[in-house]
């Protein structure tokens, strides 16, 4: 008898227990899922279709309920006119097809499925290509004393990844071009060997059918030593012989040269103590790896004779961190104070700089510590300028931390400076949020 109960209760217990298994199924019911989405084709050039087919695979499209299909382009925006949607019952449980509207420009395109108004996650591209075009090429300036070493080219344009198009589909005139390579589908990068004589030579690249003429310019700094005045209208002046006229104001102190040999002047202000970036935002806590730049040596006097690493231009740091962060960016007053007050310089001076703007840019941790080697030439030429007037130029660089543009490699929030009293690169000091100085440079 007692047997009996035990298989009756071992019994009912499975019964339980299979019971509640089909409970927890009816609480997870299926759902449609899409698995692949297939365009045939997905390259199409522009003006050859006016639709593209598209397959998508997946499970339980049986019961998918309100089936759309929607095209998105680069910046985000739906294509409304290519938005089809799909009848319950099309197609299998496992696969339906669409005629999809191609969209009336060019570009690439995000093709998305949506389930009763519910974006499912697997997307695919479809690329409706033109011809490549060039739209403008850029070179930076150099000096002669640069002759012989590659300068880089930026090549900006569109359909660069189109079908058959390639590194090899570029070439050069007018100097020695080399090494193109293809980074997006609007952008493209080469370079160019420096000449050896001043001058402003005109410059081709072509692609295919398309071209582009830009400018390499090559200007003798021979006589741009540290210490020389610049005026408003680019000109220069000893310290010597300097004196003050209004009409055509001082700008700028020559501090030595860019990495291409431009010669590059220290403006006649320096900020109060800002920070690089404000504690916890973006900024604060990305490391800006196209920014980085390490010095060879750090400590007491590093500064006077480091070598450098990795990106000593300063010139375009600013344009990289607004690509990497264009939100914080947008409000640089309150999430990039140091930065802003460079950007505002031209403003705050406006009065005291004649006819000049010139491009102001932090500068990187190679081209501060340039500003250091040659402080005293340049303290000699702001003191006679301060003499003079002292609401044109600070009495000198002063002796404080004076931030770079250049983000430390060894960690996020830590940028590099440099301590103008003895010429110190801190190898663990640093971080964003810190209130230093600011000066500024432009390449003349």
């Amino acid at each position: 008898m007692i047997h009996k109960i035990k298989s009756f209760t071992a019994a009912a217990l499975t019964a339980v227990f299979l019971l509640a298994g089909c409970q927890q199924n009816a609480e997870t019911p299926a759902t449609a899922t899409v698995e692949e989405i297939i365009l045939l084709p997905a390259q199409i050039k522009f003006g050859s279709a006016s639709n593209v087919s598209v397959t998508v695979k997946g499970a339980n499209f049986d019961i998918r309920g309100e089936t759309k299909i929607k095209l998105w382009d680069s910046a985000g925006q739906e294509v409304s006119a290519s938005t089809v949607t799909v009848a319950p019952g099309a197609g299998t449980a496992s696969e339906f097809t669409a005629s999809v509207p191609l969209p009336s420009e060019r570009g690439v395109f995000t093709v998305t499925v949506y389930f009763d108004g519910k974006k499912e996650a697997k997307t695919a591209t479809l690329h409706l290509y033109d011809d490549p075009a060039i739209t403008s090429i850029a070179i930076p300036r150099a000096g002669i004393s640069y002759a012989g070493n590659k300068l880089p080219v930026t090549i900006v344009g569109k359909n660069f990844t189109a079908p058959g198009i390639s590194a090899a589909s570029f070439s050069g005139t007018g100097a020695s071009f080399s090494n193109f390579n293809v980074i997006s589908d609007v952008k493209a990068t080469a370079e160019v060997s420096c000449p050896s004589t001043a001058g402003e030579d005109p410059v081709t690249v072509h692609c295919k059918s398309a071209s582009k003429t830009g400018t390499l310019s090559v200007k003798d700094y021979s006589l741009w030593t540290p210490g020389k005045i610049v005026l408003a209208d680019n000109t220069l002046v000893d310290k010597d012989s300097f004196t003050l006229t209004t009409s055509n104001p001082p700008v700028a102190v020559v501090c030595g040269t860019n990495p291409y040999g431009v010669a590059i002047g220290v403006a006649l202000h320096r900020s109060s103590d800002l920070q690089w970036a404000k504690e916890g935002t973006t900024g604060y806590t990305t490391k800006f790896e196209g920014i980085v730049c390490t010095p060879s040596v750090t400590g007491s006097g590093a500064a006077a004779t480091a070598t450098f690493t990795g990106d000593e231009d300063g010139s375009d740091n600013w344009d990289y961190i607004c690509s990497v962060d264009p939100e914080g960016t947008a409000n640089a007053a309150v999430n990039y104070p140091a930065f802003n007050w460079v950007n505002t310089y031209n403003t705050a001076y406006a009065s005291k700089l004649g006819s000049a703007r010139p491009a102001w840019y932090m500068p990187s941790i190679a081209e501060l510590c340039r500003v250091y080697k040659n402080r005293e030439a340049i303290n000699a030429s702001l003191s006679k300028i301060n003499g003079l007037d002292g609401a044109y130029a600070d009495a000198n660089l002063g002796t404080s931390f004076i931030w770079s543009s250049s983000q430390r490699s060894s960690d996020n929030d830590n940028a590099w400076f440099v301590y103008f009293d003895s010429g110190d690169l801190f190898n663990n000091y640093g971080n964003k949020s810190y209130y230093f100085n600011v000066c500024c440079v432009a390449g003349f």
